[in-house]
């Protein structure tokens, strides 16, 4: 870090570009002396001794064997560089059988205490973070995710915990700014790895492979979630912690099972209702089990409660645009659109619910997660008074293709109802819900709806659920055309620009976080750089960048162009189809 300081100290009073810090322009020779004070290149201008100061060139600097590496956050704001320190698994005591996502999880939990120290020290609440200066780390919530703020590298020699951070350096204040980099910042390093609970890691690493063993035991099961007596499942809205004094969750005695030494209930594969009067936990338990496809870690109160990772909650969506969706397994024929290629730039409740659960089904999901608070109801039933008035009906009701969705496509629905019963007697399993505690009341259930639903149905057609679209590329880029320059904007309304495309994400459950949207946003933009053909298959693009993420890490997508969060998480690749469905001005070709 001497080397740094003393760039800091080359730096003008009135130098906010830094750029002596990002350039590393002079480093130290083999012998161990300074090329600025090297008497061999002072005053010399010849292509030599430039080459020699260009290969000294570092923005890495080193404290002892953990090193820092500055670069630009945005060529608009030099003064607030990111910064990466890699830190030796040797120097943390961590063995190799850790889990690589775990270890990068925990490590950011540990040292956003140390930022959150750091900055406390320096607060000066009546001056700005540019002119007081400030440390920023990514807040990871409670769900364990990839993310570029927190990553794992390695060489012959050792793997590394990688750290990003930001730094604001004090408006005009050099000796304020050395002082946090070269003393603050690596101080803080030092306690994080003397401090580092490697006991507390291990727990960690138990409780994230425990969780795995369940997803691999449900994949091979007839159960597609499993919930664990003891969950806490309300959570506050802001944060995602457990609401203080919330019951815990406990099972129906029949539903009860055991996995990995762990007792509570599992919810079989095929359609299941959950029903209850109002306020009385149903959504709160639907969102849990939709949170379920990541893992949480300890504290959260849902670290068991485990879903399909490949569940995708479906609602009704009025005003997404829809493009070339074959909807005929629910809808037959409109007065204008063909609903083997539906297409729309201002869809209804009905057609969007259609569109949304024919493109899930069609991301490979094999469970639907719906709430009838949610849906469309013209959508969702049909009773027989209304058979009996509309004689024409286009829609086929999603009553009537449930049950063939399982034995079809082997795609298992969990709703929630509270207003009709006609799910019912299709159902394999139903649950009430009362005071957030669960019961089986299937058998009863039953007996009650067969008095009020007609079963005596005219059976529907088997309907065909693939279809086959091909992505017409010439309108699939990041650059508008009114300017020639390339736009991405990400709003955290979960809204999206990206060239002349705008994309509407805010009934997309599975974006949980505002780093997931940058993360969708970066990576279809870099989709859109990486594709060279007229007409492509929208899986091959989402393959091939998902490749080079596993190569080169999730930041290999990121681009400082662009004025954006620095923080990104890695999405599924659901949900890069999903916004890529909802994106304005694109056109797929049957």
């Amino acid at each position: 870090m001497k080397r740094l300081k003393q760039y800091f100290l080359m730096l003008d009073k009135k130098d906010t570009t830094y750029e002596a810090i990002y350039r590393g322009a002079y480093g130290y020779t083999k012998r161990g002396e300074l090329v600025l004070n090297n008497p061999k290149l002072v005053g010399r201008t010849d292509k030599e001794s430039e080459y020699e100061r260009e290969a000294f060139q570092d923005s890495t600097y080193w404290d002892g064997d953990v090193s820092y590496y500055f670069f630009r956050t945005h060529k608009s704001t030099p003064d607030k560089p990111s910064i990466t320190i890699r830190i030796p698994f040797g120097l943390l005591d961590i063995s190799e059988e850790m889990l690589d996502i775990v270890v990068a999880d925990f490590g950011l939990r540990y040292f956003e205490k140390k930022i959150i120290e750091m900055n406390r020290s320096i607060y000066n609440r009546s001056r700005p973070d540019r002119e007081n200066g400030a440390f920023y780390c990514q807040h990871p919530y409670t769900t364990v995710r990839t993310r570029n703020s927190s990553f794992i590298t390695s060489d012959v020699d050792d793997k590394y915990l990688n750290l990003m951070i930001m730094i604001q350096f004090p408006l005009e204040q050099h000796k304020k700014a050395i002082k946090m980099v070269c003393s603050m910042l690596p101080d803080a390093v030092r306690e994080f790895i003397y401090e580092f609970n490697v006991e507390e890691l291990r727990a960690y690493n138990e409780l994230y492979i425990k969780q795995e063993r369940i997803r691999a035991y449900l994949k091979n099961s007839e159960y597609c979630c499993f919930i664990a007596n003891g969950s806490i499942l309300p959570h506050d809205e802001v944060e995602g912690n457990p609401i203080v004094d919330a019951i815990p969750f406990i099972s129906p005695d029949e539903d009860e099972i055991e996995i990995e030494g762990i007792c509570g209930m599992g919810i079989r594969r095929g359609v299941t209702v959950i029903t209850g009067g109002g306020y009385s936990g149903k959504s709160t338990l639907l969102d849990a089990i939709h949170m379920g496809i990541y893992n949480h870690i300890s504290g959260d109160g849902r670290e068991f409660v485990i879903t399909d990772e490949s569940a995708i909650k479906v609602s009704a969506e009025d005003g997404r645009c829809i493009h070339n969706v074959k909807i005929t397994p629910f809808i037959k024929k409109l007065p204008v659109e063909d609903t083997e290629h539906f297409s729309s730039k201002h869809a209804s409740g009905s057609t969007s619910q259609a569109a949304n659960i024919m493109e899930a089904i069609n991301y490979e999901s094999k469970l639907l997660l719906i709430d009838e608070d949610k849906s469309a109801t013209n959508f969702m039933i049909r009773d027989r008074a209304m058979k009996k008035l509309i004689k024409d009906e286009p829609i086929t009701p999603f009553t009537e293709r449930v049950n063939e969705l399982y034995e079809s496509e082997n795609v298992s629905t969990i709703l929630v109802v509270g207003g009709s019963c006609e799910f019912i007697p299709l159902a394999n399993q139903v649950y009430m819900m009362n005071n957030y505690m669960m019961g089986n009341c299937t058998n009863e259930a039953k007996k009650i709806s067969s008095e009020y639903v007609d079963m005596a149905k005219e059976k529907e057609k088997k309907a065909e659920w693939r279809f086959d679209r091909i992505l017409n590329c010439m309108e699939f880029s990041s650059f508008s055309h009114d300017n020639n320059s390339e736009i991405l904007d990400i709003f955290e309304m979960n809204y999206l620009k990206i060239g002349k495309h705008s994309i509407d994400l805010r009934m997309v459950s599975e974006i949980s976080t505002y780093e997931q949207l940058c993360g969708i946003g970066v990576i279809i933009r870099q989709m859109m750089k990486m594709n060279n053909t007229s007409k492509a298959n929208l899986v091959d693009l989402i393959e091939d960048v998902y490749e080079k993420i596993d190569r080169e890490g999730l930041d290999s997508v990121y681009s400082t162009t662009f004025l954006m969060h620095r923080w990104l998480e890695l999405p599924r690749k659901s949900e890069i189809w999903a916004a890529i469905n909802r994106a304005t001005n694109l056109s797929f070709l049957s």
